[in-house]
């Protein structure tokens, strides 16, 4: 959840340090030698990068934020308390994981709306992505006590929140 690779495959995101101070994103060109930092985004976990490539979303302190990655302030979108890993839907949406499950959050920032809530037994869901097509998403669910054993990997419809497991005991699931 520390690295991000733009949808371009141009670009890579991660939360690094720079002379001992706080984390925060550090962005590095892959043509390019050296990274620079995303300013504002101190204290930043769980980057993930638009479906354009020109924003990076960020957790820090329970509040998601996007910067633009060719400069520019960090812009809040939100309190989200414990963020899990996230996606931009087709339409800019932010889906994000959390414990509250899937929630969906507008492109300008404001609460978020759930988009698939938690099941008996799970804690919370994962590294949410949107499949192509915008109607299937691939997540992680984590169910109780936490641990690899008790994860799937699940597909859902968006349309009606149908479930399909793929995989068990595994973690971090990317579509590619």
């Amino acid at each position: 959840g520390s690295v991000a690779i733009s949808p371009d495959r141009t670009r890579l995101v991660y939360v690094g340090t720079i002379s001992g101070g706080p984390p925060k994103l550090l962005m590095r060109r892959l043509d390019q030698p050296n990274s620079t930092e995303l300013p504002g985004t101190e204290g930043a976990m769980d980057p993930f990068f638009s479906r354009d490539g020109q924003w990076v979303a960020f957790l820090t302190g329970g509040e998601l934020y996007k910067v633009p990655v060719d400069g520019g302030g960090s812009v809040l979108l939100g309190k989200v308390g414990i963020m899990t890993g996230g996606d931009w839907d087709d339409e800019g949406n932010l889906v994000i994981g959390s414990t509250n499950g899937v929630l969906r959050l507008p492109p300008t920032g404001g609460a978020g709306t759930p988009l698939l809530e938690r099941a008996q037994g799970e804690l919370f869901h994962t590294n949410p992505q949107i499949l192509p097509g915008g109607k299937a998403m691939l997540l992680q669910v984590v169910g109780t006590p936490p641990g690899q054993d008790n994860s799937t990997v699940d597909v859902v419809s968006i349309a009606d929140r149908a479930r399909k497991t793929l995989a068990r005991g595994f973690v971090s699931p990317r579509y590619l």
